[in-house]
């Protein structure tokens, strides 16, 4: 099977709405970034849109992608809460890591943004400045739910490390089935966005980094369950 290039898959239109949403992406605070990859994880976007502007609201944050809001600040506020009281009242979202003895993502949620803090990461800055990322990680991955490192790699993207990518099963589905490369390992993957993104940059010059296309991607995957979900139930 021959490798698909995503000009040919991807409508123009997903490429110019990006370009010209492009300084708007992720979010100054660190805890935005925190509980967008946490309850972003198997769940629609749009729930985790609402969550995510729930808790603004409650915050009292008046722009969510300029304002900063620190780590100190959410556990000075609602570090003494539990999880049920954090998903009631705060979060108003009772999803969990996992329908097989997880917990609630507002408690992951809570405990990675204690975690960051105890170990002096405060703000997105001290995340992205960072000599050695593993110590911090291996700490996060030992929080129920956080196992695969996934939800570390959102944070760091929506931080501004624009060489990440958020590795889910839409991402597999374009690039394994969709543009055809098969069964890939999280290296090969890598090596795939790389030669993909080589092949967007040089038509749209604006999207230079891994984060933007995997941002595109994704939108274009989300809308296309959407369309199916529509036709199969047209069937």
């Amino acid at each position: 099977m021959s490798i698909k290039s995503t000009l040919n898959i991807i409508d123009e239109s997903y490429f110019k709405k990006y370009i010209a949403n492009i300084r708007s992406y992720g979010f100054k605070s660190l805890v935005l970034c925190v509980i967008d990859s946490v309850f972003s994880i198997s769940a629609v976007y749009s729930s985790t849109i609402r969550t995510l502007d729930d808790f603004v609201y409650h915050a009292g944050i008046k722009d969510k992608h300029k304002d900063e809001y620190t780590c100190e600040e959410f556990m000075n506020r609602y570090g003494n809460l539990s999880g049920e009281e954090l998903a009631n009242n705060v979060f108003r979202n009772r999803q969990r890591t996992s329908t097989v003895n997880g917990i609630l993502k507002a408690q992951a949620v809570k405990e990675y943004i204690q975690t960051l803090f105890k170990n002096g990461i405060n703000t997105t800055k001290d995340l992205l400045s960072l000599q050695d990322e593993t110590p911090i990680k291996t700490q996060i991955q030992r929080i129920k739910g956080q196992g695969s490192g996934i939800t570390f790699h959102y944070v760091m993207m929506l931080a501004g490390d624009s060489n990440r990518y958020k590795r889910d099963r839409q991402i597999d589905e374009f690039f394994q089935d969709i543009l055809g490369y098969g069964k890939l390992t999280n290296d090969e993957l890598t090596e795939a966005f790389h030669e993909q993104l080589r092949i967007v940059n040089e038509k749209y010059p604006e999207i230079d980094n891994i984060r933007g296309l995997d941002s595109i991607i994704w939108g274009y995957m989300s809308e296309r369950t959407v369309r199916q979900k529509q036709i199969d139930k047209c069937k």
